[in-house]
């Protein structure tokens, strides 16, 4: 499936009206097929896409993402400590702001951080504190909720020029399919995971029922319940009350062990 897509990435790169560099396209397929996991593949991109946009502009430009999925880890990264810090606090905490405005109409938004800026002073300010003059922001969205916030980030006032802001958006369209498919990569291998984990609570959870079933000489429906029922009355998950009757078991054990090796000593 990986390799279709890439197919599928390569002919959506190779059309006209939406053709970035070959050069370009390659890396984003290689980022794919080599990063270490979503976050690995983020950063990555991250450090592809500020030099892109460096190459275009043709002064230095920074860049940083902020990728958010539902109940599961986000990922954020730059291509510089300074970026990427930004990203780590990269949200709106007040009712108006670059982020919201990005996200309210799906398009990019340009940011100036002059005195001339007046939509977002505070988000201007930042952005001199941290010696930005200029910000292009670009929002992502995903068909499984996630969502992404690309930044590219400029010293120099009035960098993002017309002339050079098609050709950042025709990146940004390759890099929105990449992250699609990163995105999906990765939610195979957090269903790989979570079945895991499962198996280990369920293996944890069938063990202190066993434990039950001959302490109390009960049926192993009569444990699970007597496990439930321990699990609501202390507010605790089934499988810490699982692994909290174990701990007491092998604590005891240990004791006992302790104690049969002392008496044979004396």
């Amino acid at each position: 499936m990986l390799i279709e897509e890439l197919v599928m990435l390569s002919y959506i790169g190779s059309m006209p009206a939406d053709k970035p560099r070959v050069d370009d396209l390659e890396l984003i397929e290689d980022l794919l097929v080599a990063a270490n996991g979503l976050q690995d593949f983020v950063q990555g991109l991250c450090d592809v896409a500020a030099q892109v946009a460096s190459r275009e502009t043709g002064i230095a430009v920074d860049c940083g993402i902020s990728l958010s999925r539902p109940k599961r880890p986000s990922a954020v990264a730059g291509s510089t400590t300074i970026a990427a810090q930004l990203m780590d606090g990269e949200h709106d905490t007040v009712d108006e702001g670059p982020c919201l405005e990005a996200w309210a109409t799906g398009s990019r938004v340009l940011v100036g951080a002059d005195a001339m800026e007046q939509r977002w002073p505070l988000h201007s300010k930042t952005l001199a504190l941290a010696g930005y003059a200029s910000a292009l922001l670009v929002p992502f969205a995903f068909r499984d909720g996630a969502c992404a916030l690309m930044v590219f980030l400029a010293a120099t006032p009035g960098a993002f020029t017309e002339d050079a802001t098609p050709v950042i958006d025709r990146f940004n369209h390759t890099a929105h399919q990449a992250l699609q498919i990163a995105l999906k990569t990765a939610a195979g291998s957090d269903l790989i995971s979570d079945l895991h984990a499962a198996m280990r609570s369920r293996s944890v959870i069938d063990t202190a029922c066993g434990m039950i079933m001959m302490q109390e000489r009960c049926t192993q429906e009569e444990a699970f319940r007597t496990l439930q029922r321990a699990s609501s009355a202390r507010n605790k998950k089934l499988r810490l009350v699982a692994e909290e009757i174990l701990r007491r078991a092998n604590s005891s054990a240990v004791r006992c062990r302790e104690s049969g090796v002392g008496s044979s000593r004396t």
